[in-house]
């Protein structure tokens, strides 16, 4: 299936918005300007064959330039024509050349293409080419790259503001002035929405962005997982649960830009290899370095949205796993940050200094037994009081049922109550 028809059915079949459609790069338009392109090549006895020798021949004879001024991009086509006839490739090739030295005034004047510039160098004859049609070409790609660009930063601070508006709805859900905050709930759905890893491989040495599809089957296993525990029953609060609407508009809508993204960037790459196919002008390298400034091309948007959606909505609800003890691997409670900056519970760290242990765990300095009950980090005991009031109870009633445990073998020693 050639391109053109496969581009459409993918736009289609991926359900993209009709809106957009219209903002996408138009392979049709641009394949007929391609053709338009040859046609005046070969025109001017630049046939594809004859470009291909001075291009990549042994003796390189000529370099297409693409000159960016402002939003501008001018084509040059420059061959530099040997005073040394023995510089010249073959026969063929050498008399072409020699036509447009000797014809350069005509060509000069000619209306379909220009000679704008001859230079006399001392060994070489430069003839400057300006066609008209490969400038058309560019300037049809640059206007619609500059369109989807525009595009691209519209649907960001869309987003952008959606993240805000959830993260302002999720915050005032799970305040604890609330008499039934929906602050676990929230924390289970981001936990799962981390795990996901939709967008991004966090994990393992082959981190990094999910392609489109896999982001696709990603964002349907967590929605399938979402339904199974039936979280838009779970929600208490009013906000939540309109909070939650807009998560998974969210995300749909992210994964849709993606896609968006990816077909129009495919696009590019297949029109400027067919371009470079008919042509030989090799422009697949030299087009993109224009392209410095255009986010649409040159930034992820999935990079930059998810990376909004971490910092300013899923880390507005602390996880367990970011507050836990490195030893019992509980949440870390009574905390007694050490002089090296780590973080214990207390019942793990009065082990180790009963234990004549001085070396923190993590990265073995000698702190543990200089630790006293200055080290107790109220702020940060606080903090765990709020955000993780039930492991907080829990972990409290472990540490009590301890002590009870050893002040008994203290008396007893260790044996088991056996009543007659």
């Amino acid at each position: 299936m050639k391109f053109a028809k496969l581009y459409d059915e993918m736009l289609k079949s991926e359900e993209i918005p009709e809106d957009w459609i219209g903002s996408r790069i138009q392979y049709k338009s641009l394949k007929k300007c391609i053709n338009r392109v040859v046609k005046e090549l070969e025109s001017a006895c630049l046939e594809k064959d004859l470009i291909e020798v001075l291009l990549e021949g042994d003796h390189r004879l000529a370099d297409y330039v693409l000159e960016k001024d402002s939003k501008i991009i001018t084509p040059k086509l420059i061959i530099r024509v040997p005073h040394d006839k023995q510089g010249l490739p073959k026969s063929e090739t050498s008399s072409r050349l020699w036509e447009f030295v000797n014809n350069r005034e005509y060509l000069k004047d000619d209306e379909l293409f220009k000679v704008v510039e001859v230079k006399e160098e001392e060994e070489a004859t430069c003839l400057v080419f300006h066609f008209h049609e490969d400038s058309s070409f560019f300037r049809e790609l640059s206007l619609e790259l500059e369109g989807l660009n525009n595009f691209k930063e519209a649907q960001k601070r869309y987003l952008v503001d959606q993240v805000d508006m959830i993260s302002k709805s999720v915050s005032e859900s799970t305040s604890f002035v609330k008499r039934r905050s929906d602050l676990y709930t929230w924390r289970e759905l981001f936990k799962l929405y981390i795990d996901s890893e939709i967008f991004f491989k966090s994990s393992t040495s082959t981190a990094g962005e999910r392609s489109v599809q896999q982001a696709k089957a990603n964002l349907a296993a967590f929605w399938n997982h979402v339904n199974n525990k039936k979280f838009h029953k779970a929600f208490h609060q009013k906000g939540s649960r309109s909070a939650f609407k807009s998560f998974i508009g969210l995300n749909e809508r992210l994964l849709k830009v993606s896609q968006f993204q990816y077909l129009n960037k495919m696009a590019m790459t297949k029109i400027l290899k067919k371009f470079d196919k008919q042509t030989s002008l090799h422009t697949r390298l030299i087009f993109p370095k224009l392209l410095a400034h255009n986010t649409f091309i040159e930034e992820s948007f999935a990079q930059q949205l998810c990376y909004k959606i971490s910092t300013n909505l899923l880390s507005i609800i602390p996880q367990l796993d970011d507050y836990t003890c490195p030893i019992c691997c509980s949440v870390a409670f009574k905390p007694i940050k050490l002089d090296c900056g780590h973080i214990f519970c207390v019942r793990c760290l009065v082990k180790l200094q009963r234990s004549g242990e001085d070396r923190c765990p993590l990265c073995r300095g000698e702190v543990v037994l200089n630790a006293d009950n200055s080290n107790l980090d109220v702020e940060h005991m606080e903090y765990l009081q709020k955000y993780f009031p039930k492991e907080v109870k829990i972990k409290q009633n472990e540490t009590e049922r301890e002590i009870a445990k050893e002040r008994f073998e203290a008396v007893y020693g260790e044996k088991n109550c056996i009543i007659m």
